[in-house]
């Protein structure tokens, strides 16, 4: 399977527009957002709809240049008498809610209800990024954080990772759709967001022209770190036909890789 670009509208309607640039490290995809006047770095997570940073503290522990906010410099932070608690596959976070002024390729929302983390798992302290940018669907089980942006404020956003770590002209562009990034016509599929994430049902696979007559369920999640999970019945008869393709069981997490 190759790459292409990967643009998806949530929504029709259009506001005013953003664009904000995406940095790429490894599987993951990040962007630079200002909150409280503070410039930090944070995963493009479209698998979850949580906005949470680390808190000083943590955020000392890793060298890397992806900034940091300290809720006791920001002149617009309100807080909430709530704490948090987000799973995710790698570990989970815990701290206490807030709200705050967030901007983002250009655009500012207020009083955007958000998570300071002041414990969380090991891996989330080594990571190229302070925190998560959680653009998926409100979750249908017990709300740990809301959604930090409602249906009004970002009304669609298309995700453009074809050039991402390589010339720096990848972007997410919200309520809008940049139409030089890509050739020809982009096709849509109706949106399935029953289970707290943006998915398609029915999805095939092909080799060339060859179908492989697998229908599946398709998680649209950036954050996953992997490009695309599928079910090992659908890799199994999608890589059959791949010349050299050889699976590795050893990679750990319940899954497998090709």
């Amino acid at each position: 399977m190759h790459k292409e670009a990967h643009s998806f509208e949530l929504a029709l309607q259009r506001r005013n527009a953003g664009v904000s640039a995406v940095q790429s490290s490894l599987s993951q995809w990040d962007t630079t957002v200002t909150i409280g006047g503070q410039n930090v770095t944070l995963e493009i997570d479209t698998g979850s709809s949580f906005l949470w940073v680390l808190d000083p503290t943590l955020s000392a522990l890793n060298s890397s240049d992806r900034g940091m906010y300290d809720y006791t410099k920001s002149r617009t932070v309100s807080p909430v008498n709530e704490t948090f608690v987000v799973r995710y596959g790698e570990g989970l976070v815990r701290g206490h809610v807030i709200t705050e002024t967030v901007t983002i390729g250009g655009l500012t929302f207020n009083n955007v209800p958000m998570g300071i983390a002041n414990s969380s798992s090991p891996y989330f302290l080594e990571q190229p990024y302070i925190g998560l940018l959680g653009l998926g669907p409100q979750p249908t089980y017990a709300q740990a954080l809301s959604a930090p942006f409602s249906i009004s404020e970002i009304q669609s956003f298309a995700l453009d990772f074809r050039t991402a770590g390589s010339d720096g002209s990848a972007c997410i562009k919200f309520n809008g759709i940049d139409h030089s990034k890509y050739a020809g016509r982009l096709a849509s599929a109706p949106l399935n967001s029953t289970g707290g994430h943006w998915a398609v049902d029915n999805v095939d696979f092909s080799i060339g022209n060859v179908r492989m007559n697998t229908s599946t369920y398709l998680v649209l999640d950036t954050g996953a770190g992997h490009d695309i999970v599928a079910p090992l019945s659908v890799t199994e008869a999608y890589y059959s036909r791949v010349p050299g393709a050889l699976l590795d069981d050893g990679f750990g997490g319940g899954l497998s890789l090709w």
